[in-house]
């Protein structure tokens, strides 16, 4: 049991010095092409590391090219899919689906789950620092945060789609 506490504080720990340390690499490599697929795969594998097994589908273009910071780009979609991923496990079925499409000069990414969803008097505040509905433990609440930058860095937007009674939906944008 304590073997387990000291496992979980050390992942807990490592996972947020990963999670800041996105921060600094805006500063120190340049914006690049890169396929989109290639980079939700990975992430979403990462992902799916920490959950039982789940129904997901990655429904991206292979030519889709989006012109940014590929790293950070892949934590915002792992930053998502961990967090689509504990919602659906709530459900009888769970399934998580990303989506990315081009729309003129805007790429659009949307990961959804079917999960419980946001409760109305929370969907204000997800993106909030330090903000979680989890327990104790379970979470840091910066997840979102994080993201809601990485999204702004790139000059883009984030914002919560659809919620309630059937799941959630959150959806990027960026240019």
């Amino acid at each position: 049991e304590a073997t387990d506490l000291i496992y979980n504080g050390f992942f807990r720990v490592s996972n947020l010095v990963e999670q800041l340390s996105v921060d600094t690499y805006f500063h120190n490599h340049e914006r690049s092409g890169f396929f989109l697929v290639h980079v939700a795969r990975e992430a979403s594998t990462r992902a799916c590391r920490e959950f039982d097994p789940v129904s997901l589908d990655i429904d991206i273009p292979a030519e889709l090219r989006i012109h940014g910071w590929e790293k950070p780009i892949g934590e915002a979609i792992f930053q998502l899919t961990k967090n689509a991923l504990q919602a659906a496990l709530e459900s009888d079925q769970p399934q998580v689906r990303i989506r990315a499409r081009r729309e003129e000069e805007d790429v659009h990414i949307t990961v959804s789950d079917n999960g419980p969803g946001i409760r109305d008097e929370f969907r204000s505040r997800i993106f909030d620092p330090f903000f979680t509905t989890r327990a104790v433990g379970d979470g840091t609440g910066i997840g979102l945060t994080i993201t809601r930058n990485i999204v702004h860095r790139h000059g883009g937007e984030i914002d919560c789609s659809e919620s309630r009674p059937a799941g959630t939906t959150l959806h990027i944008k960026v240019p």
